[in-house]
């Protein structure tokens, strides 16, 4: 007689039960919402400089405690800003992080990571920690064109039904009765 299991389970199962299990943190209902990597007017700091910025929103019903989370401006070093453990976003709340690289301006009501973000291209990805490795809960590359800094854009997210994945449109600009051109991705959320 002969065994023709193998003596460790296979790692690909297609059309059978799952040989690997693993029980997982619930995922918080927060994500990217908006990147502003090259800053010029839209937002100050508390310190009045324009600096780029990143913000999540919170959909749940709760607060989400951000500790455990991480920021990131390479997908090499996903743990790169640690969130605060005294650090949250209420529910509903849109909560903006400066991405500057001055930690020393951090204060629980406007946090600024170690990192700044290109003006150009690049990435922002929040992740948490997942059996010991990084996991990303989200995450946005961006790339850039424009002329000069007035017509930087704003990399924002809208609901399903108000505009298609991946569209770029031109939207006012409240702040400065300007056109800029905006990247929208839609995100859906499963209750």
């Amino acid at each position: 007689m002969f065994n023709l299991r193998p003596a460790t389970p296979a790692l690909f199962t297609p059309g059978a039960v799952n040989s690997v299990t693993n029980t997982l943190a619930p995922i918080p209902p927060l994500w990217i919402n908006e990147v502003q990597p090259l800053n010029v007017r839209t937002r100050a700091a508390n310190s009045g400089q324009y600096e780029p910025w990143v913000e999540l929103y919170n959909a749940g019903s709760n607060a989400v405690n951000l500790q455990g989370l991480y920021l990131a401006g390479s997908f090499t070093d996903l743990t790169q800003w640690a969130f605060p453990s005294n650090a949250s976003v209420a529910a509903h709340e849109f909560k903006v992080i400066f991405c500057d690289g001055q930690t020393d301006r951090s204060t629980l009501s406007e946090l600024h990571s170690n990192f700044r973000l290109d003006g150009t291209n690049g990435m922002i990805a929040l992740s948490r920690l997942q059996s010991g490795q990084p996991a990303i809960l989200d995450y946005v590359n961006y790339r850039a064109e424009y002329k000069d800094a007035l017509e930087a854009p704003l990399w924002t997210e809208l609901a399903p039904a108000q505009v298609a994945s991946g569209e770029v449109m031109s939207v006012p600009d409240v702040l400065s009765g300007l056109t800029t051109q905006c990247f929208y991705r839609v995100v859906t959320v499963n209750h």
